[in-house]
């Protein structure tokens, strides 16, 4: 089975349909950004979208040739879907042949890495200045004082394992108020028992005193090994005490990105959005991503067009924030915005 076929699967198990196509509305990844841009009355919020790629589990999605755009317009409308939903794309691809085929594109997240040049320290360091490399630093250290990390393979990871990281997500979907598990226990053991499994890599923070887990970090490699993408973490905070100076999330990056390079990574995918925060943890290289977006069948096409507008505001003022904060940080030689 292909990734793309085992992100289809767990899309479609997600979202309880047989085939990809679902109320925009109802996905996780439009509904956040509709809402928070006050674009949520809207009414395409409750057309059906059919989505051939991708499925928002992989943080970009490839141009696609023109059959397969052709293919996805012919199954979209066999599934009775009012538009295809290419997502995110990255917005430096500018592929002409789907906009030839109708799709418009809207900025819709914006995606981070961080790149080894000359080892992590030293990127750190040129990047983010002394005192914010010393506080990645010391996260880590401090957690090592109190916590024991454990970073497993798929041949270590039990059961119990899975359920730690489940209780610890549920409490990271719970902060944002997300309705529908991407990574449920039956994801997880869907990922694990297919080809992906095998770059599956579990951190699990334990206090060294005993007790559950209060940290756990999903993270997966790729066919290669060199690349290593942050895929999702949970934190019990109540479990980590006050007035420490402990910074968990911060730790599990510092700490991934030295497990990674001891084992041959040189590429970290740190996800979409908060781009900031992924800025403060050595993400040096950032993409605009588009959604696509093409009607099945003749359709007004305002609601797109302000979508669009919007969104490409909202971004360009993401893209000012972080080119202040690297200019202000004397960091533009070592941090790259794509847009």
């Amino acid at each position: 089975m292909r990734p793309a076929e085992i992100y289809r699967t767990l899309f479609c198990q997600m979202y309880g349909v047989r085939s990809p196509a679902v109320v925009l509305g109802e996905i996780i990844h439009w509904w956040a950004i509709v809402r928070d841009a006050g674009l949520a009355d809207l009414t395409i919020n409750k057309q059906t979208g059919y989505v051939p790629d991708g499925y928002f589990y992989t943080t970009h999605v490839e141009v696609p040739s023109d059959r397969a755009v052709c293919v996805a317009l012919t199954d979209a409308a066999r599934h009775d879907a009012d538009w295809v939903l290419y997502p995110v794309v990255r917005a430096v691809e500018r592929p002409e042949g789907m906009r030839n085929a109708g799709f418009m594109a809207v900025p819709w997240f914006v995606e981070a890495e961080y790149r080894v040049r000359e080892g992590v320290d030293r990127d750190l360091r040129a990047q983010l200045g002394k005192n914010r490399h010393g506080d990645l630093r010391r996260a880590s250290r401090r957690a090592a004082e109190r916590y024991r990390c454990e970073v497993l393979g798929p041949e270590q990871i039990s059961e119990e394992n899975l359920a730690a990281f489940d209780r610890l997500h549920q409490i990271n979907l719970s902060k944002y108020g997300h309705k529908h598990n991407h990574l449920s226990l039956a994801a997880l053991r869907l990922i694990l028992a297919s080809p992906l499994g095998a770059g599956v890599r579990l951190l699990l923070r334990y206090p060294r005193d005993g007790g559950t887990p209060v940290q756990a970090g999903l993270n997966l490699l790729d066919e290669a090994g060199r690349t290593m993408a942050f895929v999702a973490q949970g934190i019990d905070r109540d479990g980590v005490p006050t007035g420490e100076g402990q910074n968990l999330y911060k730790a599990w990056f510092y700490d991934m990105y030295q497990w990674g390079t001891e084992h041959g990574v040189d590429t970290f995918a740190l996800g979409r959005g908060a781009e900031l925060n992924k800025l403060d943890v050595g993400g040096n290289t950032f993409y605009l991503l588009e959604n696509h977006l093409a009607p099945t069948r003749s359709a007004d096409t305002d609601e797109v067009t302000a979508l669009r507008t919007r969104l490409t505001f909202q971004f360009s003022d993401v893209r000012a924030q972080l080119t202040e904060a690297v200019t202000r940080r004397r960091a533009s030689s070592h941090v790259v915005l794509h847009w």
